[in-house]
């Protein structure tokens, strides 16, 4: 098979999700698994079994990369059963790939709680460890804190 932009994150992980809770104001942690399998030269599919309290939790995710030749390009998500695409840019993603570790930031936007928000995800990467941030601002305000994981490779 030709070589993928994700075959450095494929495998089993196993780690927690930090997220702020929007009704309770804290912060919460559960226990969560991520199996990435990549598909082609530029997808893979991303496979999370989160453990919520009890009551498991699955989110199967396409994740593709589309470089467009100036060492930036699209990162682009989709949910399985969600009508939201988030699509990124990033001008990291292809030297961490490229390098096997590194971080890479991502900037897009998405609604959150009825309104449009951007986006930075950054992705910290090496060889047994993945963690990805997510923060989100309105406009005119700073990155705030939405969520974390972070994993170690099984």
């Amino acid at each position: 098979a030709a070589p993928s932009a994700f075959d450095p994150f494929a495998g089993k992980w196993s780690g927690v999700l930090e997220y702020k809770d929007f009704q309770g104001g804290g912060m919460v942690k559960v226990p969560v698994r991520l199996e990435v399998k990549t598909t082609d030269a530029s997808t893979a599919n991303w496979y999370f079994n989160y453990d919520d309290f009890g009551k498991t939790v699955i989110s199967d995710e396409t994740h593709s990369w589309k470089p467009d030749g100036s060492k930036s390009g699209k990162y682009t998500v989709k949910t399985k059963g969600k009508l939201e695409v988030q699509e990124f840019s990033s001008k990291d993603f292809d030297a961490l790939v490229k390098a096997g570790f590194g971080k890479a930031i991502l900037l897009g936007s998405e609604t959150e709680i009825g309104r449009k928000v951007e986006v930075r995800r950054t992705i910290t990467f090496e060889k047994t460890k993945l963690m990805t941030l997510k923060e989100t601002r309105g406009p005119g305000e700073t990155f705030m804190f939405r969520n974390q994981s972070t994993y170690s490779r099984q």
